[in-house]
């Protein structure tokens, strides 16, 4: 089994929305991940924001307080992990992930297959409502720049959109949409991956989903203490040394401390596979046990 650290939602750069996801905490640990916008002609999409929702949050209101020219954008909503949190929702809806381009190609050099589980994360700051507006949090108790682990999907299986061999119950997504409907000459390994309906282990089907989000905790933080958020620190048996490898970052990018491993994690780059380590998929399973 692999596990794929898979960057996605809101980031500083323009093209990503140009701000962090808010962690909005309600009083059950739950929060909530922004999707990217569609603000390019490569793509279309027929979600506004402001038709999503998560824990009682609208996400055209969310923006509207934290970024107020993208709150009426349309949004590319992938992963999609939450069937509540759009309104009329087709019963075929399953939850899925796609990927293209170089970023498909990393997936696919790679190896990757059924039963590898993503662990997405993303680029994070703290967040609260007041009234009906949304701010982000400033007070020092409160990291203000972080990469956080948000959710997770166990592979079923995978589609490509291009050989037109997808089921009824994936159609829905937007990697088909855009293929079918938008550019039927897209991308040639535009590929659709679906969730696994309970998680998986060597053990055997377990009773947790095989996808959704974290509720909130302090162990999903990636980024080091009072470091910049592509500072990681991580258990220390993510190091090299270990045996255990992560796509894209070279041995001199680590650095150990003590039971920890330090990463400087590369700028750029979407998919970050994980491979040759039983500790790092026991490490996470284990936070799908504790955290969903």
């Amino acid at each position: 089994m692999k596990i794929i650290i898979s960057r996605k939602g809101l980031d500083s750069t323009t093209k990503y929305g140009g701000i962090p996801s808010p962690i909005i905490i309600n009083k059950d640990g739950s929060y909530t991940s922004v999707p990217i916008p569609i603000m390019s002609n490569r793509e279309k999409s027929d979600i506004k924001y402001s038709l999503l929702e998560k824990d009682g949050h609208n996400f055209g209101e969310i923006l509207t307080g934290l970024k107020p020219a993208i709150a009426e954008e349309y949004c590319h909503l992938d992963p999609d992990l939450n069937k509540s949190g759009l309104k009329d929702r087709s019963e075929n809806w399953a939850p899925a992930f796609g990927q293209d381009w170089a970023a498909q190609s990393v997936l696919s050099n790679q190896g990757v297959k059924s039963g590898d589980i993503f662990l997405f994360m993303g680029y994070y700051r703290f967040a609260e409502q007041i009234g009906k507006a949304y701010r982000y949090i400033h007070k020092p108790e409160y990291p203000s720049h972080m990469h956080y682990i948000f959710g997770y999907m166990q592979i079923k299986g995978s589609f490509l959109v291009i050989e037109n061999k997808i089921p009824d119950y994936l159609k829905y997504h937007p990697h088909y949409k855009f293929h079918q409907f938008y550019s039927p000459q897209s991308q040639a390994n535009n590929t659709i991956y679906e969730a696994e309906d309970y998680l998986k282990t060597t053990a055997g089907v377990t009773k947790i989903p095989g996808f959704g989000y974290f509720k909130f905790n302090q162990q999903l933080i990636l980024t080091r203490k009072g470091f910049s958020r592509s500072n990681w620190e991580l258990p220390d048996f993510f190091h090299p040394d270990y045996g255990t490898e992560m796509g894209y970052h070279k041995k001199e990018r680590w650095e150990k401390n003590g039971e920890f491993v330090n990463l400087k994690s590369v700028p750029k780059g979407q998919e970050f596979v994980v491979s040759n380590s039983s500790k790092v998929v026991n490490w996470a399973l284990d936070l799908i046990y504790k955290f969903t």
